[in-house]
């Protein structure tokens, strides 16, 4: 489910296809993994340094940024499991329906 050029990728073959799928899973994957790693960076600093929010509340930071985490770690464990998926797919002749559109939207 990535931006794609779909005229081109449309007249591709099949294998081509999955392959493509398979690289812009890994792409993804490896973004999300730096956006996990940075996150966890950024809860470890406001939490050794007990950064509160600039409101009334005063809400230390490290909770809501916790949530945003977890977010991207469960982002980063779908898009694993997606690209185990689409690389043992890659194999096969079968359709990977979680990466690549749907043969009868062609």
């Amino acid at each position: 489910m990535h931006i794609r050029i779909d005229i081109v990728y449309a007249k591709m073959s099949s294998n081509l296809q999955k392959l493509l799928d398979v690289v812009a899973g890994l792409f993804t994957l490896a973004f999300t993994g730096l956006l996990v790693y940075f996150s966890s960076s950024v809860i470890y600093t406001s939490f050794v340094k007990d950064s509160t929010a600039n409101t009334p509340l005063g809400t230390p930071l490290w909770i809501p940024q916790s949530i945003w985490f977890l977010g991207f770690c469960f982002f980063f464990l779908v898009l694993l499991i997606s690209c185990v998926k689409s690389i043992i797919v890659l194999g096969t002749d079968e359709i990977n329906e979680d990466m690549s559109i749907a043969k009868d939207e062609l």
